[in-house]
């Protein structure tokens, strides 16, 4: 399993459960193989944005920042200069978190980009983490 951390700033709090399903179901290239829900956890409890296809699945879950698994600060010192982060890096305060099903066969790489591709172009500045790695993905 992979998991990817989305960090954005978004004041007006407009990324949500009902926003990004909209944007995945509009916007992304693949959207007609998937089957894309809503799923509330009883522990944590939490909503998250279920992608499936076939076997295979990927969540997503919006983390407001006191909420965030990361913090902006210790991405920042963990880059160092690996990265060219945006100015206002610092106030981002929101994480999709992206947790992608194991894919031993590697049969889901192109999902896999493709998905990071959309978060890129859907959200403008979006610094995409992989914390196994340490680096910008």
């Amino acid at each position: 399993m992979l998991t990817l951390f989305a960090l954005v700033k978004d004041d007006a709090d407009a990324i949500t459960n009902d926003t990004l399903v909209r944007d995945l179901q509009h916007k992304l290239a693949l959207a007609k193989e998937f089957e894309i829900t809503t799923e509330t956890l009883v522990f944590p409890r939490v909503t998250e944005v279920v992608m499936t296809k076939g076997n295979w699945s990927v969540r997503l879950e919006i983390r407001p920042e006191s909420s965030m698994t990361l913090s902006v600060k210790e991405v920042q010192k963990i880059l160092g200069k690996k990265a060219q982060l945006p100015p206002d890096f610092l106030s981002y305060n929101k994480e999709i978190a992206v947790g992608f099903g194991g894919d031993p066969q590697k049969e889901h790489t192109n999902e896999i980009i493709f998905i990071g591709e959309f978060l890129r172009e859907n959200y403008p500045g979006v610094v995409i983490f992989d914390q196994y790695n340490q680096d910008v993905w």
